[in-house]
């Protein structure tokens, strides 16, 4: 591995001290060494190296060490696993979308894939498309809407805040739920989430819904495939508005399609909604844990 002088390396000594009871302890401790962050001349923080080699450890024994970082390890295990499962389940709803509305292989009145099979298609200003299918803007099946000011925050709250750049905090209230959302300025703009559940969504950020739909798989894909970063505008930070959204032209189909397809998909969806509250409760446990087991306050058996 390969770095600059602007990260450091914690080298444990493993006669002492577990590598991974190592790292949380660290963990444990963060608001701790930030509090030790110098700030530097070039306007960046730094913590000095002398500073960080002088902070005690709490050490119980190697063997309890190892206990302390298995029960640790366990969550984190599990909430990886859980996160690659949606990764996958996504993926493969995202390939039923390019089939069916990229490569046009929905299913025709057989249930046989419509292109493939001698589906009709006509010309239009984006190619080739399906009988009666047409071009439309994105307005035109769906809204978008700025987000509201954050609420109170605390990370003894549940509902997770979106901003631009993803989850920056806990509310106790939600503004939407099951909802797409887009930063929408700064170095984050264009950025896409579907997030599965009760969430609060920023000023910094829009959501997006298909009209009359609970579930938006449909116009999460098309957002994807589009690429908003790159339609964002402003002299100073990049930005991306209702307007610039709803006025992408696209290819679209007839209601019935989309409606399927949200069914079809609706299944992996809803394992992912049962994935995030999960990873929620396991991320919530392992967080009230770690400091009781860092501080003696909970000791294991070895």
């Amino acid at each position: 591995m390969a770095f600059n002088q602007d990260i450091k390396a914690v080298i444990p000594d493993n006669s002492l001290i577990n590598t991974e009871y190592l790292a949380y302890w660290m963990l444990s401790s963060k608001y701790h060494l930030m509090s030790l962050v110098e700030s530097a001349s070039h306007g960046t923080g730094r913590i000095n190296t002398s500073v960080l080699k002088s902070i005690k450890v709490s050490c119980p024994t190697l063997e309890e060490q190892r206990s302390i970082a298995k029960i640790l390890g366990n969550f984190d295990r599990k909430i990886d696993n859980l996160r690659k499962q949606n990764e996958t389940l996504e993926e493969i709803a995202r390939s039923i979308f390019k089939h069916w509305f990229i490569d046009f292989e929905f299913p025709n009145a057989d249930g046989k894939p419509y292109k493939s099979s001698g589906g009709v298609m006509v010309r239009s200003e984006l190619g080739d498309i399906p009988e009666d299918w047409r071009v439309g803007k994105l307005g035109d099946i769906a809204s978008f809407n700025n987000g509201k000011s954050p609420p109170e925050r605390s990370e003894e709250f549940d509902i997770p805040i979106y901003g631009s750049n993803g989850i920056i905090g806990k509310a106790n209230i939600a503004n939407y739920h099951n909802i797409i959302i887009i930063g929408r300025v700064g170095s984050y703009c264009g950025s896409l989430y579907y997030f599965l559940g009760r969430c609060w969504v920023t000023d910094n950020a829009m959501i997006g819904k298909v009209r009359n739909a609970d579930n938006h798989a449909f116009l999460y894909f098309i957002l994807q495939k589009i690429g908003l970063n790159r339609l964002s505008t402003g002299s100073g930070q990049p930005l991306l508005n209702q307007t610039i959204l709803s006025s992408i032209e696209w290819i679209l189909p007839q209601n019935i399609h989309i409606e399927n397809f949200e069914i079809t998909v609706k299944p992996f969806f809803q394992k992912m909604l049962l994935n995030n509250n999960q990873i929620q409760t396991l991320t919530k446990t392992r967080d009230t844990l770690l400091p009781k087991l860092m501080s003696g306050q909970l000791r294991v058996e070895v």
